[in-house]
């Protein structure tokens, strides 16, 4: 077992206790070395090691889908604190940049379901392939949440990831609701 020195301006250690600010302090070190450069070089691991994420989300509402149509998801924003600039806005999809391990989820606020019973399902696809759909059956007229959550998936490069929603009420009527919280696609590469 190795002997790890650990000192500060700011520092106190009493046998296995240690007390004082042990924030981004000047002069608090570890075996010599400077804590913010160690945490700074450790952000720099995780970031290279999970790799690309970005999150689109859907602010206004797209009215009318068609009863039987996969719809695709239009999305209107990409918040800047999710985004590592992967994100295609004008086509609504996501195009992995480095092949790994991805999680995708994909939800979807459905309303104006003026019927007693109907099905609806949020739908993800990679390139034309179905790789994740959640079917959720109502029978009375509120809003639903149709979530898709795809904990592990590889993606290779230039894979295009996209939302899709699909409902089989006999009206067209339902519409996708614009809620940055419930309606938006999100992808964040994991290994």
């Amino acid at each position: 077992m190795s002997t790890r020195v650990i000192a500060g301006n700011y520092v106190k250690r009493t046998g296995d206790t240690m007390t004082g600010n042990l924030g981004m302090n000047p002069g608090l070190t570890v075996d010599g070395q400077d804590v913010s450069d160690l945490l700074n070089q450790v952000a720099a691991m995780i970031a290279s090691a999970q790799g690309p994420s970005g999150k689109m989300v859907k602010n206004a509402d797209q009215d009318s889908l068609q009863s039987g149509v996969e719809t695709l998801v239009t999305f209107e924003t990409i918040p800047a604190e999710y985004t590592d600039g992967i994100e295609d806005l004008a086509n609504n999809r996501f195009v992995i940049p480095i092949a790994g391990y991805y999680s995708i989820v994909g939800s979807i606020r459905l309303d104006n379901i003026l019927v007693e019973y109907a099905e609806f399902s949020s739908i993800i696809k990679v390139n034309t392939t179905k790789v994740c759909t959640y079917f959720a059956q109502i029978v009375i007229n509120k809003p639903i949440t149709c979530l898709c959550v795809l904990p592990c998936q590889y993606l290779a490069v230039n894979d295009i990831v996209r939302l899709y929603a699909k409902q089989t009420a006999v009206e067209d009527d339902v519409d996708i609701i614009g809620d940055i919280w419930s309606t938006f696609l999100a992808v964040q590469r994991v290994r």
